[in-house]
């Protein structure tokens, strides 16, 4: 089988490990990313609220790493807004971080800084912060959804807005928006992500992402020694929507939309004619979450038995694991934890898209042994980091604040528009009454006019040739 790793080929050595902040770790797609380079890591500040991914990420860190960091981990000790920046790990060369989604998933209510949960991000940007400026910080990736990087009610993006923030307080670093898709980097896999990447002046210009390494069928990532299952032993719900499903794909296989050999993914749990509607995805995965349990791939040999179809089963996590990039394995060294997992996780080719390039100019870096300078390095919280996340907030209001006023302009320009059409419609249709009037006027005398006529012509004749005998007076003569 093809895969992404034929692309990412061993860099030189650097001159020590490159040392990386890893708030939000999970299951650490960053180190797999540099441990694909043949670069020594050293991680630190390594935090997660799942303390489930302890042993998984000790016998990672024990394979590719001399060191095997302290881990905090779980609802407490891995819960990074408690923590203080005076607590941090310095120096650091890196962080790469992909703080929770939902405020701007698109499945959920798109809050935004507004919603609790995006106070991870700006803790991650606090930190950000807090090393470019004492911490001798020489590269930064932020990961998230889409959404993060869409207009919200006529506003910039968060992520552009975050951009604006630390290009403008830390302005040692360049800073960029990259989007990258999986299914360009040998994934079959819908998910597309935005990354914020920061890099430091004195190294260069910011190397932009690795080339796109192709696609990759579906099919590839599903070969292996897993079962078809029995329909029976789904539920009816699902027996139903199955039916539904293969009745969609057969006149569509009919139709020309799909060939023989194509392999139809579907979440099993979505119904016809309900607020999630029932769709599918041919020879690729819709994008992995922590919800979307009920993934169901199927070949189109409708006509076979459903044991002896190409494939007739659930998407194991396994499969879910190298969707994202990830050896198989670790499916089954996480268990229970596989789906939460691998939903949370960044697909590992697209982070080695980002970070290939970065740390190609850092292979090349003669001084990097020495860097940083000790002299630089502080431990007390810096002012920037201390009042960032406060700039971002006032920065959201101002641009909030001139969109409401745009908004409101472009209302009242609209409405004078519309009374403007509406006047010269009300003059118009007053004209054409008038003229009407005025000619029913014209009408009228033109008809009194021609009775005087006639009159005047009657009384010229002589009485023996006028059309009346007859003569009728208001006189009392005759």
């Amino acid at each position: 089988m093809p895969s992404w790793r034929d692309y990412v080929q061993d860099l030189p050595k650097l001159r020590r490990p490159l040392r990386v902040v890893l708030p939000c770790v999970g299951i650490d797609g960053c180190t797999h990313a540099l441990h694909e380079m043949g670069i020594d890591v050293e991680a630190t500040n390594v935090y997660d609220l799942i303390d489930g991914y302890d042993e998984l990420l000790r016998h990672h860190y024990e394979s590719c790493s001399k060191v095997v960091p302290q881990l905090h981990l779980g609802p407490e000790l891995g819960d990074i807004t408690k923590v203080a920046l005076t607590d941090l790990i310095v120096p650091a060369d890196g962080i790469c971080a992909g703080p929770p989604c939902p405020p701007w998933a698109g499945n959920g209510l798109r809050g935004s800084d507004e919603d609790p949960r995006a106070r991870v991000f700006e803790t991650v940007l606090t930190w950000t912060a807090q090393l470019i400026k004492s911490g001798g910080l020489l590269f930064a990736v932020l990961e998230n959804v889409v959404g993060c990087n869409q207009k919200i009610k006529g506003c910039p993006s968060f992520m552009r807005q975050v951009q604006d923030v630390l290009t403008q307080e830390c302005g040692e670093f360049t800073w960029k928006i990259v989007t990258l898709s999986a299914a360009d980097y040998m994934l079959a896999q819908t998910r597309v992500r935005v990354f914020l990447v920061g890099f430091r002046h004195r190294l260069g210009a910011l190397p932009g992402p690795m080339e796109p390494f192709g696609p990759l069928p579906l099919r590839e990532f599903l070969q292996g020694d897993l079962p078809n299952i029995a329909r029976k032993t789904m539920t009816q719900c699902m027996q139903e929507n199955l039916k539904n499903m293969e009745k969609t794909l057969a006149q569509d296989l009919k139709a020309g939309k799909l060939a023989a050999d194509d392999v139809v993914c579907f979440a099993a749990d979505r119904a016809q004619g309900k607020v999630f509607k029932q769709r599918y995805s041919v020879n690729i995965v819709p994008t992995l979450t922590t919800h979307n349990r009920y993934l169901f791939v199927l070949t189109l040999d409708f006509k076979k038995s459903d044991s002896k179809r190409g494939f007739f089963r659930w998407l194991h996590n396994r499969q879910r694991m190298k969707l994202q990039g990830f050896v198989e394995d670790y499916a089954d060294k996480l268990d229970s934890l596989a789906l939460t997992a691998s939903g949370n996780a960044y697909p590992v080719p697209l982070l080695c898209a980002v970070l290939y390039p970065i740390v190609q100019v850092l292979s090349q870096w003669t001084t990097f042994e020495q860097w940083p300078n000790p002299a630089d390095i502080k431990q007390e919280v810096h002012p920037v980091a201390a009042t960032i996340v406060h700039k971002l907030a006032c920065a959201i209001k101002r641009s909030s604040a001139a969109t409401a006023k745009q908004t409101k302009a472009k209302a009242k320009a609209k409405a004078r528009k519309s009374k403007a059409q509406a006047n010269a419609t009300q003059k118009k249709q007053g004209k054409t009454t008038k003229g009407a009037k005025s000619q029913k006027a014209s009408g009228k005398n033109r008809k009194k006019q021609k009775g005087a006529k006639v009159s005047e012509a009657l009384w010229k004749r002589p009485p023996s040739k006028r059309s009346c005998a007859f003569i009728w007076s208001d006189s009392e003569e005759v």
